[in-house]
């Protein structure tokens, strides 16, 4: 499976480049500006362009350098690594239905 990590606060997106590109430009905070106009973008020409335009185009251009500078490759579960753990749902406790038959409240 393919990840792109934020370069500014590790964010992952398993969703591909073009959804790190809306998380950087969504978060608008100095660090995530600083970083987008390091790449020769203007943060507030994106922003600007997007009200303009149908469909994302303006985070295409981010998205490319993402990908190539945020492309993190994780192991395969199948060829052997272990997949990510989730917490399992708590067991319910067992009902005793014979206790409870044929009592009165």
């Amino acid at each position: 499976m393919i990840t792109y990590h934020c370069p500014v606060c590790n964010k992952v997106s398993r969703k591909g480049s073009l959804d790190l590109a809306r998380h950087m430009l969504g978060r608008g905070d100095k660090v995530h500006r600083d970083w987008v106009n390091s790449k020769g973008f203007k943060f507030s020409e994106i922003l600007a362009a997007q009200f303009s335009s149908f469909g994302g185009d303006s985070y295409k251009g981010l998205a490319a350098v993402l990908e190539k500078e945020t492309r993190v490759e994780e192991a395969d579960p199948i060829a052997g690594a272990p997949p990510p753990t989730a917490k399992a749902a708590p067991a319910k406790a067992p009902t005793h239905e014979r206790e409870t038959e044929g009592q009165e409240a």
